[in-house]
């Protein structure tokens, strides 16, 4: 299923009221009630999922898998953690502002796409010319917009299944597909990276906080990251911390977390502030991504915008080019 930006948006506006609820004392499951009638088809089917295993007797983690995949998989990991520690309404907090930053990056990416959009639709109505003087001449219409239909059709096609493949929650060896070819690709592997560290980041503090043991922590956040690399990275790491090193000799063995992130994790494990440290990493990195995302929201409609001029203009080019071709020819020239 494609994620869309109004389910990104209501997942924040129910994080947001979760987090104010709870913070204001009122028991999960009478907050949970509340929701449950709205936040769209797929999360309030969701939600009235999670009332029922609620009232069951259910533990949130225990009602959360039982819902499906309307959660993502780092919501529920960041949940379960919040639980556990007695801080949900903190990870509630955390994850309404995630949400909501996603959702202005996808409404903007939106908006700019628009014009490109529309230019493409006009592209692929007039051109090439030689359909409309065929139209014209024979007055076949039905040709006409079928093959017009056709080619929009197609191009439909390969729009939805590109955003298929980007959508998070995919397999393993989809999403290891997609990260390789994604760290060649400027601005966009830096800006993926940038945010699987901040959801690591993010992960192991409400683990650590939650009382799980760092050894497994960090495995779990790896997998809450939602990066195939950092995943087998931590991995790695987990093997090496049984073995006796400590965490910051294990991730840095790994050679897959930059310099930054190893050395404030050193310094918060040396001085006893791990939490400072990671809350630096998860802010910093969060910026990073942010601001790679936002400079692919506004150079990808552009560039996708000049590659249609070009194409109109070679279109333009060979119509004229074929025209006073033929009329040379008549005339001998």
């Amino acid at each position: 299923m494609i994620e869309m930006p109004g389910q990104v948006a209501r997942l924040a506006q129910f994080y947001h009221g979760l987090a104010n609820m709870l913070e204001a004392g009122i028991p999960l499951l009478q907050v949970v009630e509340k929701f449950r009638q709205g936040g769209g088809w797929r999360l309030g089917r969701a939600l009235r999922r999670l009332h029922e295993r609620l009232l069951l007797g259910d533990t949130l983690t225990e009602a959360l898998a039982a819902t499906g995949r309307a959660f993502p998989s780092f919501d529920k990991a960041l949940l379960a953690a919040g639980e556990q520690s007695g801080r949900l309404d903190h990870v509630a907090r955390l994850l309404a502002d995630y949400h909501r930053e996603r959702y202005e990056l996808m409404r903007s990416a939106l908006q700019r796409m628009g014009y490109p959009a529309l230019v493409v639709f006009v592209a692929v109505m007039v051109f090439p010319p030689g359909a409309i003087v065929a139209l014209i001449r024979g007055g076949d219409v039905t040709a006409f917009v079928m093959s017009k239909l056709l080619t929009l059709a197609k191009l439909a096609a390969v729009f939805l299944v590109l955003t298929w493949f980007l959508q998070p929650g995919r397999g393993l060896w989809l999403r290891s597909l997609i990260e390789g070819v994604a760290r060649w690709v400027p601005v966009w592997g830096k800006a993926r990276y940038s945010r699987a560290l901040a959801r690591l980041a993010l992960a192991l503090d409400a683990l650590l906080n939650a009382g799980v043991s760092v050894v497994q922590a960090w495995e779990m956040a790896g997998e809450a990251s939602g990066s195939p690399r950092l995943l087998r990275a931590c991995r790695k790491a987990r093997r090496a911390m049984e073995e006796g090193a400590t965490p910051s000799e294990a991730i840095a063995a790994t050679k897959a977390f930059p310099w930054d992130f190893v050395s404030m994790y050193a310094s918060g494990e040396q001085s006893g502030r791990i939490d400072q440290s990671l809350a630096y990493l998860r802010r910093h990195h969060e910026e990073e991504s942010r601001r790679g995302y936002r400079t692919l929201a506004v150079w990808i409609p552009l560039l996708l915008y000049l590659v249609i001029l070009v194409v109109i203009a070679w279109h333009i080019v060979s119509f004229w080019l074929g025209y006073y071709q033929n009329v040379f020819q008549q005339y001998g020239i």
